[in-house]
């Protein structure tokens, strides 16, 4: 089956309003990306906080609240990519 082959299929299954959610998505990528003056002044000042060092590292959070690293959610998906992946023919399961 091609990739327009089991896209056809894949919105053949969909409800119409998924389908309007897709078809919003999609034309999302084709428009390029304005700011108002509000939201730039906003990134204009974040990345003078940044330049100042006001800010905090990913680490620094994780540790603060006692959060482990997404490890266990990455395998997970590994995985289950590798499984479906393996399940198709003329695909090799990745190594991992």
């Amino acid at each position: 089956m091609t990739a327009k082959q089991a896209l056809r299929a894949r919105i053949d299954e969909m409800t119409e309003e998924e389908a309007e959610e897709l078809l919003d998505f999609l034309n999302l990528q084709d428009e390029p990306g304005t700011l108002s003056e509000d939201e730039l002044a906003r990134v204009l000042a974040a990345e003078a906080e940044i330049e100042a060092g006001q800010y905090v590292t990913l680490e620094e959070v994780k540790a603060k609240y006692g959060l482990r690293p997404m490890r266990f959610a990455c395998r997970t998906l590994r995985s289950a990519t590798s499984s479906a992946l393996a399940s198709r023919p003329g695909h090799a399961s990745p190594p991992g």
